[in-house]
């Protein structure tokens, strides 16, 4: 599931925070402080503390959220949901290549399951929330 693949990834919340704030956040969805936001959604490049206009105000409405809970973070991908009508249309499966929430390169298997019909573009160079620099012209291709 997503939250396996999360402790594997080279930007993990697992090493930096430790098992029991893994955990927490996994089976919580809980976001404590700017530095989770950090590891989280964005390049370790780029600041949070630096984004301006809407992308600040998305940080800090991400602080502010309440839990979001289980649902979130380990999604039952090998459970193989039905998609009876969406397996039949063309579907864009749109990753970020630094993801460390649904990385691309282990989750797309299982959106390819699903979505037999599915076209794939991986962005390089951007994480969770395509806020990294670059995001613009990476959107435009």
């Amino acid at each position: 599931g997503a939250g396996f693949a999360m402790m594997n990834h080279k930007t993990n919340v697992f090493k930096e925070y430790g098992l029991v704030a893994f955990y927490f956040y996994l089976f919580t969805g809980r976001i404590w402080d700017s530095s989770l936001v950090q590891r989280l959604f964005l390049l370790p490049t780029t600041e949070s503390v630096s984004l301006e206009g809407n992308k600040a105000g998305y940080v800090q409405r991400l602080l502010q959220a309440p839990c979001d809970g289980w649902p979130t973070t380990e999604h039952p991908f090998w459970l193989r949901p039905r998609f009876p009508v969406m397996a039949e249309k063309p579907v864009l499966l749109l990753g970020a290549e630094e993801d460390v929430i649904y990385p691309p390169r282990s989750l797309n298997p299982f959106f390819h399951g699903y979505f037999p019909r599915a076209s794939e573009i991986i962005v390089p160079g951007q994480a969770h929330c395509f806020l990294d620099p670059g995001w613009e012209e990476s959107m435009a291709k």
